[in-house]
C-alpha cells in the first residue's frame, strides 16, 4: 500500500496476506498517522497498481481531545437468508451513507445472515463480499468503518468468528439484532424507535449533547432526539461549624434553581467524608438527607469528632435529582474540613 497526504503516495506499508475459503485476503497496518487528516492511497502488487479508482482517500478519526464529532450508526443490514439478495432497505442506507459527511461509522452487527457457513457459494466470506463490501463500498473506501459482531455473524457453524476477523472486524462485542432491547432503566444505551425496522441515523456529539436524527429513504429527517449529558451545575455551597462543643455540623441552602436559573428538582443530598483533604474516589458517603425539605436551610451533624487531634475530617455534599429510575448527581460542593491542631506561621 502506498499513501501520503498528497497524491504522490510517497510512503509505503507492507501488506500481509492469507487464504480463507479459496480467497486471498490482504491487510496493511499504517502507524504514525495524524488524527482528523485526509490521506491519498493506492494498492500495488508486484509493482502493478490495482486501485480501481483514479484518486481514493481515507480520513483518520478525530483526536481523543476532540469535543465534537459526527459519526454514522447503522445495524442489522443482513439479507433474509444466506443466499438471498440484499434487501432494498440496506441499499437505501448505503446510499444515504455515501451522501453524508461524518468522521467514522459504526455498524452494530448482523451484517450477514449466517456467518458459520464455511464453504460454498454462501460461505461467510462470500456473504461479506455481497452484503458488506459490495454494498457499502462508497463509504468504506474512505471512512473508518467499525463493525460489531452480531449473533448472525456466528450462526450455523464453526467459522463465524474467524470470518468476521478475516474481513476486518475490530469491535468485539455482541449485539442482539433488530428488536433487541438496547435501552433499559439503569444503563445509558439509547434506541431510536421509528416506524420502519430499518432506518439511518446521524449522531452529532459534542462535550455535552448527543443529537440524533433519523433519516428516511428520501433523505428527510422524520424523527430526532437530543440527550443532554451535562446539566447546569446544581451543587450546593456548604459551610461547617462546631455545635455542642464537639460536633461538626455542615449547613447549606436547599437548591431550587440551577446555575442557569432553571428549576431543578433536588430530592436528596449525599454527604461524603474522608481523612484526606483531597477527597478523591476513596471518600465515603456518610449520610443522606432525604426530602421533601420544609426549610431552605439544611444541616447535617457529624457528632463527637471535634477536639481529637489524631482525627481530622474533610467533607463535601452532592445534590441528587431523579431521572427515570436513575439518579443524577451534581458536582461536589466546595470542600470543608475540621482541624484539631494549631496553624503556625
Amino acid at each position: 500500500m502506498r499513501y501520503s497526504q498528497d497524491q504522490s503516495c510517497a510512503h509505503t506499508a507492507a501488506a500481509s496476506s492469507f487464504a480463507s475459503d479459496s480467497k486471498y485476503w490482504h491487510s496493511a497496518a499504517i502507524t504514525g498517522l495524524t488524527a482528523d487528516t485526509t490521506y491519498h492511497y493506492r494498492i500495488y502488487t508486484n509493482g502493478s497498481d490495482l486501485t480501481p479508482w483514479t484518486d481514493v482517500t481515507f480520513r483518520t478519526a478525530p483526536p481523543l481531545s476532540a469535543t465534537q464529532v459526527t459519526f454514522a450508526a447503522l445495524g442489522d443490514s443482513r439479507p433474509g437468508s444466506a443466499s438471498a439478495a440484499l434487501n432494498q432497505a440496506a441499499r437505501d442506507v448505503a446510499t444515504q451513507l455515501a451522501l453524508q459527511d461524518f468522521a467514522f461509522a459504526v455498524h452494530a452487527g448482523d451484517i450477514i445472515y449466517a456467518g458459520g457457513i464455511c464453504t460454498g457459494d454462501d460461505s461467510s466470506w462470500n456473504q461479506y463480499l455481497r452484503a458488506y463490501f459490495d454494498v457499502f463500498k462508497n463509504s468504506i473506501n474512505e471512512i473508518s468503518f467499525y463493525t460489531a459482531i452480531g449473533n448472525h455473524e456466528l450462526n450455523n457453524g464453526s467459522c463465524g468468528y474467524q470470518a468476521y476477523t478475516d474481513v476486518g472486524g475490530v469491535v468485539y462485542f455482541d449485539t442482539g439484532g433488530a428488536g433487541a432491547n438496547t435501552y433499559a432503566a439503569g444503563n445509558e444505551w439509547f434506541a431510536a424507535y421509528a416506524s420502519s425496522r430499518h432506518h439511518f441515523m446521524m449522531l452529532s456529539v459534542d462535550s455535552c449533547t448527543m443529537n440524533i436524527e433519523v433519516i428516511d429513504n428520501n433523505g428527510d429527517v422524520f424523527d430526532s432526539y437530543q440527550i443532554d449529558k451535562c446539566p447546569a451545575n446544581f451543587a450546593p455551597q456548604a459551610g461547617i461549624d462546631v455545635v455542642n462543643n464537639d460536633d461538626a455540623q455542615l449547613a447549606w441552602q436547599h437548591i431550587t434553581p440551577d446555575s442557569d436559573g432553571e428549576p431543578v428538582n433536588v430530592v436528596k443530598y449525599y454527604v461524603y467524608r474522608d481523612a484526606t483533604p483531597y477527597l478523591g474516589a476513596s471518600a465515603t458517603r456518610m449520610g443522606t438527607m432525604n426530602g421533601p425539605f420544609s426549610s431552605n436551610l439544611i444541616t447535617w451533624p457529624d457528632p463527637n469528632h471535634v477536639g481529637d487531634s489524631a482525627v481530622n475530617y474533610f467533607y463535601y455534599v452532592r445534590s441528587v435529582t431523579p431521572f427515570d429510575e436513575e439518579e443524577i448527581l451534581s458536582d461536589p460542593s466546595n470542600h470543608m474540613g475540621e482541624f484539631d491542631f494549631p496553624l503556625n506561621r
